[in-house]
């Protein structure tokens, strides 16, 4: 190891630490919470997403204990593994000090690979597994080592199993073999073939999870990801495109547009490695694209695109001059300012953003209202608290260690909690916890003898409403019932 890549590595080692840091007196977003629900429930696969970040979780907590930090450390080393490995790809692709280094800063700094060493998502392991297939899918095409068909089919497979959308960069890099003459070649022998097979035998126990539940998980993925939900495609482009500019900043996701955009219109002349670079990121991007002109995209679906992005940026940055050394400089100033940004406002809340325009105020708020709820459970111990929701019954899950029950699921969308056993439930008395916002008790009423209000809970920050919820308390629970949608 030269002196660079030891360098590389006590930052990297550093910058994990600091994300811990960040990371552990944040309290669990409810996805977060969710997760940990299915960490305490292992299951083939689950309704929502395959089951990997239910694995990681619960090797994280085994190591690291069921706090907050050990829910999300071993997502914090998996983010900096993967850097570490995007970084490689980029010195073998280029063998240029300059491009590493830019590299380096561009992946400290850009918002999805910090998120991803913060937040325990699916996302996280998507990130570990898909960077590490494209490292051996490059060995293996372009240094032409047969063992690394091996590594990628597995690494491959480790991503299906952490989320869906893994398939699009199996599927670049398929699309990758079939296009380029020098590579194509490679079809001809069996390893390629083989890859993928090994690939699909690891997520074949999320098939037959599915089969066994009615595709129920493909079904929602589909929906959730596909449906024409209003047909007002410039409207959800536009708000496609700017989620895009604020996860990255606007200067480095233009800059990787026009790079994308330059590398198409130049195809013929690009290297195999180029070729590699574009493909396996703007496939991706282009399919989110689509998938945005039908309906609302989350910003961080599309975050992984930038893998490859970031290592064509950080070329570009490299050999910079003129008024080009202008935009690079803009760029890394606001790569530092949304990322100091993010990390005062979650803890400090200095800019007086409101609701939903702010996104660290999910961080808070529950450790309150749990403790309201704990106090009713007191008041009322022949009831137990339960969610309506599944974000709600995972946060009280966590809180109380009631890891086998179910929400009511009364409301809401469809979410893994329906498979759960209700039957422990039924006949109780049942402190339902609701966060409608235009309450509708005849719901509740539907499954309960009787439903009575008690109280609605509101939790602040620094003076702002960022927790409200509502509490019945209902009498003979019936049974089970199927969400709204």
């Amino acid at each position: 190891m030269n002196r660079d890549s030891r360098n590389i590595l006590l930052i990297i080692i550093l910058a994990t630490l600091f994300k811990a840091l960040f990371a552990t007196p944040l309290y669990l977003l409810d996805d977060e919470a969710y997760y940990w629900v299915w960490s305490r429930n292992l299951s083939l696969s689950y309704f929502d997403h395959p089951p990997m970040i239910a694995i990681l979780i619960r090797l994280s907590t085994t190591f690291f204990g069921d706090s907050f930090l050990g829910i999300r450390a071993l997502g914090a080393i998996a983010t900096g593994i993967s850097i570490w490995f995007g970084l490689d790809l980029t010195y073998r692709i280029y063998q240029d000090k300059k491009v590493l280094w830019n590299a380096t800063w561009l992946f400290l700094l850009s918002l999805p690979f910090f998120a991803a060493g913060t937040i325990m998502t699916p996302d996280t392991p998507m990130m570990l597994f898909i960077t590490l297939a494209l490292w051996s899918f490059y060995r293996a095409a372009f240094e032409m080592k047969d063992k690394y068909w091996w590594v990628s089919g597995i690494c491959f497979g480790l991503a299906l199993l952490s989320k869906y959308t893994s398939i699009l960069w199996l599927g670049s890099a398929f699309l990758l073999l079939v296009i380029d003459p020098h590579l194509r070649r490679q079809l001809r022998q069996p390893t390629p073939w083989l890859a993928g097979v090994i690939a699909l035998l690891l997520f074949s126990p999320v098939i037959y999870w599915n089969a066994a539940h009615d595709w129920a998980s493909f079904k929602f993925q589909l929906g959730h990801g596909l449906e024409l939900k209003n047909p007002r495609p410039l409207f959800y482009l536009g708000e496609y495109f700017a989620g895009q500019a604020g996860l990255i900043t606007p200067g480095v996701f233009l800059l990787i547009l026009a790079l994308w955009g330059k590398m198409t219109a130049s195809w013929k002349k690009l290297s195999g490695s180029e070729r590699f670079l574009l493909v396996s990121g703007f496939t991706p991007f282009l399919f989110f694209m689509y998938a945005g002109s039908r309906t609302h995209v989350e910003a961080n679906w599309p975050a992984l695109t930038y893998l490859t992005g970031i290592i064509i940026a950080a070329r570009w940055h490299a050999n910079a001059w003129g008024w080009q050394k202008w935009i690079k400089g803009i760029n890394y100033s606001f790569l530092i300012l949304f990322l100091l940004i993010i990390i005062v406002q979650a803890h400090f809340k200095v800019i007086p953003l409101r609701g939903k325009n702010d996104p660290t105020n999910r961080y808070y708020g529950w450790p309150g209202a749990l403790d309201q709820i704990e106090q009713l459970w007191h008041e009322y111990p022949q009831a137990m608290p339960v969610g309506n929701k599944y974000q709600i019954q995972s946060q009280i899950a966590y809180r109380f260690n009631t890891i086998s029950t179910p929400a009511l699921n009364i409301s809401g969308r469809s979410n893994h909690f329906k498979y759960f056993d209700y039957r422990p439930l039924i006949g109780r008395a049942i402190l339902i916890i609701s966060s409608e916002r235009n309450p509708r008790p005849a719901k509740f009423q539907a499954v309960f003898d009787s439903v009575n209000f008690l109280k609605t809970i509101t939790i602040y920050r620094n003076g702002e409403l960022v927790k409200k919820l509502q509490v019945y308390l209902g009498n003979n629970y019936h049974g089970k019932n199927e969400p709204d949608k």
